[in-house]
Parts: C-alpha cells; structure tokens; sequence
C-alpha cells in the first residue's frame, strides 16, 4: 500500500489524482474478490473498446 500512495503523489494533477484513486480502488476490489485485477482490466478495456 505505500508504494501505492507513493505513485499516486506523482499523478500530476487533482484530476490526475482522482483517476489515479478510482483505477487503484477497483483493482483493490477486484483483489478482494479474488479476481485477478490484470485479466480483469484487460477484459474490461477491451469491452470498452468494442463499445
């Protein structure tokens, strides 16, 4: 978790930073759910690519 918060005082801006939370939140609870946060991102960037 702290290189975490680490990386996320370099997101370059508030909006920045709030991407940076929303990304970090998700794979967290993808983790939690036992899902595996790299397949998953994958998955759903795709999705949104095929729209």
């Amino acid at each position: 978790q702290t290189i975490t918060r680490k990386n996320a005082l370099f997101a370059g801006s508030h909006g920045g930073g709030r991407t940076w939370a929303t990304i970090a939140t998700l794979l967290q609870t993808a983790k939690m759910n036992d899902v595996d946060p790299h397949a998953w991102l994958t998955q759903t960037l795709e999705r949104i690519a095929q729209g």
